[in-house]
Protein backbone atom coordinates (compact mmCIF):
# COMPACT_ATOMS: atom_id res chain seq x y z
CA UNK A 1 0.00 0.00 0.00
CA UNK A 2 2.06 2.80 -1.33
CA UNK A 3 2.74 6.35 -0.34
CA UNK A 4 2.99 8.69 -3.31
CA UNK A 5 4.85 12.01 -3.42
CA UNK A 6 3.16 14.95 -5.12
CA UNK A 7 4.54 18.38 -5.77
CA UNK A 8 1.86 21.05 -5.54
CA UNK A 9 2.67 24.77 -5.82
CA UNK A 10 6.33 24.03 -5.10
CA UNK A 11 5.40 22.19 -1.90
CA UNK A 12 5.87 18.45 -1.38
CA UNK A 13 2.73 16.58 -0.22
CA UNK A 14 1.99 12.88 0.12
CA UNK A 15 -0.92 10.64 -0.82
CA UNK A 16 -1.57 7.29 0.90
CA UNK A 17 -3.48 4.49 -0.87
CA UNK A 18 -4.80 1.30 0.75
CA UNK A 19 -6.73 -1.49 -1.03
CA UNK A 20 -8.12 -4.90 -0.14
CA UNK A 21 -10.62 -7.45 -1.47
CA UNK A 22 -13.65 -8.41 0.60
CA UNK A 23 -16.03 -11.06 -0.77
CA UNK A 24 -14.53 -10.62 -4.22
CA UNK A 25 -15.06 -6.85 -4.28
CA UNK A 26 -12.19 -4.36 -4.25
CA UNK A 27 -12.23 -1.74 -1.46
CA UNK A 28 -10.10 1.35 -1.88
CA UNK A 29 -9.24 4.13 0.58
CA UNK A 30 -6.90 7.06 0.10
CA UNK A 31 -5.87 10.26 1.83
CA UNK A 32 -4.30 13.26 0.10
CA UNK A 33 -2.53 16.44 1.09
CA UNK A 34 -0.41 15.00 3.89
CA UNK A 35 2.48 17.28 4.81
CA UNK A 36 5.10 14.86 6.17
CA UNK A 37 6.28 11.35 5.44
CA UNK A 38 5.96 10.39 9.11
CA UNK A 39 2.31 11.45 9.17
CA UNK A 40 1.75 9.58 5.88
CA UNK A 41 3.12 6.39 7.45
CA UNK A 42 0.78 6.78 10.45
CA UNK A 43 -2.19 7.31 8.14
CA UNK A 44 -1.17 4.27 6.10
CA UNK A 45 -1.31 2.15 9.27
CA UNK A 46 -4.71 3.62 10.18
CA UNK A 47 -6.10 2.82 6.72
CA UNK A 48 -4.74 -0.72 6.86
CA UNK A 49 -6.34 -1.27 10.27
CA UNK A 50 -9.65 0.14 9.03
CA UNK A 51 -9.68 -2.16 6.00
CA UNK A 52 -8.67 -5.14 8.15
CA UNK A 53 -11.58 -4.44 10.53
CA UNK A 54 -13.90 -4.17 7.55
CA UNK A 55 -12.60 -7.51 6.30
CA UNK A 56 -13.03 -9.21 9.68
CA UNK A 57 -16.49 -7.80 10.41
CA UNK A 58 -18.28 -7.05 7.16
CA UNK A 59 -21.85 -5.83 7.44
CA UNK A 60 -24.30 -8.71 7.54
CA UNK A 61 -27.95 -8.19 6.81
CA UNK A 62 -30.85 -10.55 7.13
CA UNK A 63 -32.98 -10.63 4.02
CA UNK A 64 -35.72 -8.82 5.96
CA UNK A 65 -33.51 -5.85 6.94
CA UNK A 66 -31.84 -5.73 3.52
CA UNK A 67 -35.15 -5.70 1.67
CA UNK A 68 -36.45 -2.85 3.86
CA UNK A 69 -33.31 -0.84 3.16
CA UNK A 70 -33.67 -1.52 -0.57
CA UNK A 71 -37.31 -0.45 -0.57
CA UNK A 72 -36.37 2.87 1.05
CA UNK A 73 -33.75 3.45 -1.66
CA UNK A 74 -36.11 2.34 -4.45
CA UNK A 75 -38.77 4.76 -3.23
CA UNK A 76 -36.54 7.58 -4.47
CA UNK A 77 -36.60 6.39 -8.07
CA UNK A 78 -39.75 4.28 -8.58
CA UNK A 79 -43.45 5.09 -8.41
CA UNK A 80 -45.35 4.39 -5.22
CA UNK A 81 -47.37 1.66 -6.96
CA UNK A 82 -44.14 -0.19 -7.86
CA UNK A 83 -42.96 -0.04 -4.26
CA UNK A 84 -46.33 -1.35 -3.07
CA UNK A 85 -46.01 -4.29 -5.49
CA UNK A 86 -42.57 -5.14 -4.13
CA UNK A 87 -43.75 -4.74 -0.56
CA UNK A 88 -46.81 -6.93 -1.11
CA UNK A 89 -44.78 -9.77 -2.61
CA UNK A 90 -42.20 -9.45 0.16
CA UNK A 91 -44.66 -9.56 3.03
CA UNK A 92 -46.88 -12.30 1.65
CA UNK A 93 -44.44 -14.73 0.03
CA UNK A 94 -40.75 -14.00 0.54
CA UNK A 95 -40.21 -12.79 4.11
CA UNK A 96 -42.11 -15.62 5.86
CA UNK A 97 -39.83 -18.14 4.13
CA UNK A 98 -36.35 -16.55 3.92
CA UNK A 99 -36.70 -13.27 5.82
CA UNK A 100 -34.68 -14.32 8.86
CA UNK A 101 -31.70 -15.76 6.96
CA UNK A 102 -28.57 -13.72 6.38
CA UNK A 103 -27.98 -12.78 2.74
CA UNK A 104 -24.85 -14.92 2.48
CA UNK A 105 -26.72 -17.95 3.87
CA UNK A 106 -29.43 -17.99 1.20
CA UNK A 107 -28.74 -20.60 -1.47
CA UNK A 108 -30.14 -21.26 -4.93
CA UNK A 109 -31.97 -24.30 -3.61
CA UNK A 110 -33.75 -22.14 -1.01
CA UNK A 111 -34.88 -19.75 -3.74
CA UNK A 112 -35.98 -22.72 -5.87
CA UNK A 113 -38.02 -24.14 -2.98
CA UNK A 114 -39.57 -20.74 -2.35
CA UNK A 115 -40.69 -20.29 -5.96
CA UNK A 116 -41.78 -23.85 -6.79
CA UNK A 117 -42.99 -25.24 -3.45
CA UNK A 118 -43.76 -22.46 -0.99
CA UNK A 119 -45.54 -20.09 -3.40
CA UNK A 120 -48.77 -21.92 -4.27
CA UNK A 121 -52.12 -20.95 -5.70
CA UNK A 122 -50.94 -18.11 -7.96
CA UNK A 123 -50.26 -17.87 -11.67
CA UNK A 124 -46.89 -18.51 -13.31
CA UNK A 125 -46.71 -14.82 -14.24
CA UNK A 126 -47.04 -13.88 -10.58
CA UNK A 127 -44.33 -16.40 -9.65
CA UNK A 128 -42.13 -14.87 -12.34
CA UNK A 129 -42.70 -11.44 -10.80
CA UNK A 130 -41.65 -12.71 -7.37
CA UNK A 131 -38.52 -14.24 -8.88
CA UNK A 132 -37.75 -10.96 -10.66
CA UNK A 133 -38.05 -9.06 -7.36
CA UNK A 134 -35.74 -11.54 -5.63
CA UNK A 135 -33.16 -11.19 -8.40
CA UNK A 136 -33.24 -7.40 -8.07
CA UNK A 137 -32.73 -7.49 -4.26
CA UNK A 138 -29.77 -9.86 -4.63
CA UNK A 139 -28.24 -7.76 -7.45
CA UNK A 140 -28.38 -4.72 -5.18
CA UNK A 141 -26.62 -6.74 -2.46
CA UNK A 142 -23.90 -7.70 -4.95
CA UNK A 143 -23.48 -4.05 -5.93
CA UNK A 144 -22.97 -3.18 -2.25
CA UNK A 145 -20.41 -5.98 -1.84
CA UNK A 146 -22.48 -7.89 0.71
CA UNK A 147 -22.57 -11.13 -1.30
CA UNK A 148 -20.48 -12.42 -4.18
CA UNK A 149 -23.13 -14.15 -6.34
CA UNK A 150 -26.85 -13.98 -6.96
CA UNK A 151 -28.55 -17.20 -5.73
CA UNK A 152 -31.71 -16.40 -7.71
CA UNK A 153 -29.92 -15.92 -11.04
CA UNK A 154 -29.77 -19.63 -11.92
CA UNK A 155 -33.50 -20.14 -11.35
CA UNK A 156 -35.48 -20.12 -14.61
CA UNK A 157 -39.25 -20.11 -14.84
CA UNK A 158 -41.04 -20.92 -18.07
CA UNK A 159 -44.31 -19.11 -18.41
CA UNK A 160 -46.73 -20.65 -20.91
CA UNK A 161 -48.12 -18.30 -23.53
CA UNK A 162 -51.72 -17.25 -23.10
Amino acid sequence: MPIYQQKKNGKMTYMVVATTKINGKQFYKKRRGINSIARAKRIEIELRLFLEQLKQNPERYTFRTWSQKCLKNMALQFKNSTIQGYSGNLNKWILPYIGDYYLDEISSSMVHNLIFEHVQGISMQAKQGILKHLKRFFELAIDEGLISKNPAKVIKLKVPEA
